[in-house]
């Protein structure tokens, strides 16, 4: 049976031409998610250059950056860097959640300092960016990888500045990866997200 699909496929063949022209980059492994309206999220490692125009010849349009393409339903991609990653450190992989309630983009990444390789968190809510260095408390180490991130929501009783009882919500992170101190380990930090700040607990 011959199908006549002829118009979506090239509709669709249009938009990710489209998505490829804005910025060029395929997610990392772990480094894209889907929002139940259909929104599409996509952290890609790129350059500098490929997201924010530079001036020809500028050393800046260089630098190694994590970007976020946001994709929506009848809309060109949009694309962004991520909070943190504008320098000469390379990232490496990647990690990223997505909380419905309150439309918050977790990344979680590595990124490259000489011999060592850190671990970073970025919280995107609405077009705000936020971000932390997630120091071990081991001392000296040499290598964090494979981040691996879930989000929940808590709803908890808490006191207000009249001594009154409220309730709160707030988002946790929960973040954990291998890291190499030594013996190769598993570790964990959960991070607090109320009101657009971060607060890290200690990293186990």
């Amino acid at each position: 049976m011959r199908r006549t699909r002829s118009a979506p496929l090239l509709l669709s063949a249009a938009a990710l031409l489209v998505a490829a022209l804005v910025a060029p980059g395929a997610a990392l492994a772990d480094g894209a998610v889907l929002a139940s309206d259909g929104t599409l999220f996509e952290v890609f490692p790129t350059r500098f250059g490929n997201v924010v125009p530079t001036p020809g010849g500028s050393p800046d349009a260089e630098i190694p950056v994590l970007a976020l393409r946001v994709t929506r339903t009848g809309v060109a991609p949009v694309v962004e860097l991520v909070d943190g990653t504008v320098d000469a450190s390379p990232e490496g992989s990647v990690s990223i959640e997505f909380e419905e309630s309150t439309r918050t983009l977790f990344v979680a990444y590595t990124k490259s300092r000489g011999l060592m390789t850190d671990m970073h968190v970025a919280v995107r809510r609405g077009a705000v960016w936020s971000g932390q260095d997630i120091l071990s408390n081991r001392g000296y180490y040499f290598l964090s990888i494979n981040p691996k991130i879930t989000v929940t929501r808590q709803r908890y009783v808490t006191f207000d500045e009249a001594g009154a009882t409220v309730t709160r919500t707030r988002s946790i992170f929960s973040l954990v990866w291998w890291e190499e101190s030594g013996p190769v380990q598993a570790r964990y930090a959960p991070i607090f997200v109320e009101d657009g700040s971060l607060r890290v607990e200690s990293v186990a």
